[in-house]
């Protein structure tokens, strides 16, 4: 497949924007590519921050942001994130918990858990100081789609699904080569625009996705893309948090 072809569906999978490429195993064999599509969006969040902080104060402004970032991804990783909240929070079996997870209404688990995020990036991106504000969002989404790619390649499903087609071309020696291009990207991306500060918020990112991963491993047997939503969200809250708490360090 060629790479134009795999980044276009990268592009397509993560984003709102037409590509013409609707291919699903084009986003799944352009994972490596994701870091990059995730500076995309981040860029593109950072520029409207930027622009709206003119006429608004900084926790509105960055409540419009958030809302600016979910809908160019299309509320995609968000509504993981809410089913994966209703997953956890569910009593019984393993089974119980998948079907909460694929319940058509959201729970209380997956309500406060979705605020809870939400909230907390919003606070973080109203405490980082413009000189900052751009490189922040724009790492921030590297290490969110750095952490799906991650948790795709030490992850096994629960269940053929969406998030089974991601792990399993994440297998064997192609998925470790995937991962490591996507970590160079990441890192080129992250050092050059916050130097230490960028990459610490990478290994946050990656320290989320395990997390996640050894939580969905007990409660649910395995990985469904719901958990990819999870990680995507949860991950880069974590790194928008951790920017903010380095920065007020120094």
């Amino acid at each position: 497949m060629s790479v134009v072809k795999e980044f276009k569906g990268a592009i397509a999978f993560l984003t709102i924007f037409p590509t013409g490429e609707k291919s699903l195993s084009s986003a799944i064999d352009g994972m490596h590519y994701f870091p990059i599509v995730g500076a995309f969006i981040g860029f593109l969040t950072g520029v409207f921050n930027w622009l709206i902080t003119r006429f608004l104060s900084g926790l509105l402004a960055s409540t419009f942001t958030i809302g600016f970032l979910l809908l160019i991804t299309g509320l995609h990783h968000i509504d993981g994130l809410a089913d994966f909240g209703d997953g956890i929070m569910a009593s019984g079996s393993k089974e119980d918990r998948w079907k909460a997870m694929h319940d058509v209404n959201i729970g209380v688990g997956g309500l406060i858990l979705t605020v809870i995020i939400i909230l907390s990036s919003i606070f973080a991106i109203s405490q980082l100081t413009l000189n900052i504000l751009i490189q922040s969002l724009i790492i921030s989404e590297v290490s969110a789609k750095l952490s799906m790619v991650f948790l795709a390649l030490i992850s096994k499903p629960v269940y053929e699904g969406l998030g089974a087609s991601f792990i399993k071309g994440m297998r064997g020696k192609k998925g470790i080569i995937k991962f490591f291009i996507s970590l160079v990207f990441s890192l080129a991306i992250a050092l050059l625009l916050l130097h230490f500060s960028g990459f610490l918020m990478l290994i946050t990112g990656l320290l989320t996705a395990i997390i996640i991963f050894i939580i969905s491993k007990k409660k649910f047997g395995g990985v469904t893309g719901d958990v990819f939503g999870a990680v995507n969200e949860v991950s880069r809250m974590a790194s928008l948090i951790t920017v903010y708490w380095v920065v007020s360090w120094i």
